[in-house]
């Protein structure tokens, strides 16, 4: 991985935004394990920086440290600078004060996510207006309207994200991310078009996990079957049924998915709000019972007692369960699980492997992308693989 600088013409020199030191990770364990460090960077105003890598060398992995959503081990400096403030955050990022962080971050950079991260729920404009509602600021519509035309987009804010194409997607995707006018933007590379020609079903009940090298597919699949990804060839049968025919509410009530990243997810402040977010969407009316519900929910995964507590504030892998629990709250048949023991230790990975085990044999179909080829063996009831733009089924003795 390297790191090309770009210098825009109303660049102001020697006023730093951004001035990072020391900045690693360390992912995985054993021989599998591997490190991601930036030594150092100065960003300054108007300056355009590109991480070049292959895929998998720890670009997404660094654009998350640097956006604080993800906790590094190690840091010497993270200043943020401009007219009127000055603070280093490195402090506040070491011990892990998310309530803090997630409030800078809200109100200071702007994240386009690899895979746009439109909420499907929300209109084009209803996702555009989002970062300035969640700030409590007025949004410039005015010039919001302006960017819009100049993409070509205004013509789609009473639509879904699923009924855009991958490039409307991404446009959207960007004008949210400044929105709210943040001091600096992160933009991980958009999700690849997934041009393969796909045959497959998915058995009810059962774990089917998908396996193949990382930029293979995998996740766009996921993003084709949530509805994030548009479409134009081919069907997609759910019980029968078309998916471009299923409403939003139908889709959301049917399917749902957990990230990569757990807190890419997250938009409350507490645990159990995390839960209610979702069952006071399908279950409309019954607060009360709403909460008894998310209660049961977070004591069959031992997150009662952090019920009050903020989601970031939780270690990697009960953040991990939030998320899978977050999507289970409103009992969707189907759940989309992407690399969901990802950096976790041995422990941790079978809790959620032992639970996800346990839905399925309940009813729930799981679809699963994983890299972890001795979870998959042990849990999987089938395994297809992506290898040469084909997704085959696979036997594992």
């Amino acid at each position: 991985m390297y790191i090309q600088y770009h210098w825009m013409p109303y660049h102001r020199k020697g006023y730093s935004v951004l001035t990072i030191k020391d900045l690693s990770i360390t992912r995985g364990q054993g021989e599998q394990s591997f490190t991601v460090s930036l030594p150092h960077l100065s960003l300054a105003e108007g300056e355009v920086v590109s991480l070049c890598g292959s895929s998998g060398c720890g670009k997404s992995t660094l654009l998350e440290m640097m956006g604080l959503i993800l906790k590094p081990d190690n840091l010497s400096q993270y200043e943020l600078s401009s007219d009127t403030l000055s603070m280093d955050l490195a402090p506040l990022i070491l011990s892990n004060n998310q309530k803090t962080l997630a409030e800078i971050r809200s109100k200071n950079l702007g994240f386009m996510l690899q895979n746009g991260g439109l909420l499907p729920f929300l209109s084009v404009w209803q996702n555009i207006l989002l970062p300035c509602q969640t700030n409590g600021i007025l949004a410039d519509e005015s010039w919001l309207h302006h960017l819009c035309e100049k993409l070509n987009i205004n013509h789609l804010m009473t639509k879904y994200p699923k009924q855009l194409s991958i490039g409307e997607r991404q446009r959207v995707a960007f004008v949210r991310s400044i929105a709210h006018k943040p001091l600096l933007l992160l933009a991980d590379e958009p999700t690849g078009n997934l041009d393969e020609k796909l045959s497959f079903e998915i058995p009810k009940g059962k774990i089917t996990s998908i396996i193949g090298k990382s930029g293979a597919g995998k996740s766009s699949l996921l993003n084709l079957l949530i509805g994030i990804v548009k479409y134009k060839k081919g069907s997609i049968l759910f019980e029968g049924r078309e998916f471009k025919k299923l409403k939003d509410r139908e889709l959301l009530q049917e399917i749902g998915i957990v990230f990569q990243n757990p807190q890419n997810q997250f938009i409350t402040y507490k645990v159990i709000d995390e839960l209610l977010f979702t069952l006071n969407r399908v279950y409309k009316n019954q607060s009360e019972k709403n909460i008894e519900r998310a209660e049961n929910l977070l004591r069959e995964f031992n997150l009662y007692e952090y019920k009050n507590f903020s989601p970031y504030s939780l270690s990697q892998g009960q953040q991990r369960k939030l998320a899978v629990l977050s999507m289970l709250c409103g009992n969707q048949k189907v759940l989309l699980c992407d690399e969901p023991t990802y950096g976790q230790d041995n422990k941790t990975s079978r809790e959620i492997m032992e639970f996800l085990s346990k839905k399925s044999k309940e009813g729930l179909s799981i679809i699963l992308v994983s890299h972890d080829i001795n979870l998959v063996v042990e849990y999987s009831d089938c395994i297809y693989e992506f290898k040469d733009k084909e997704m085959r089924r696979v036997e594992y003795i």
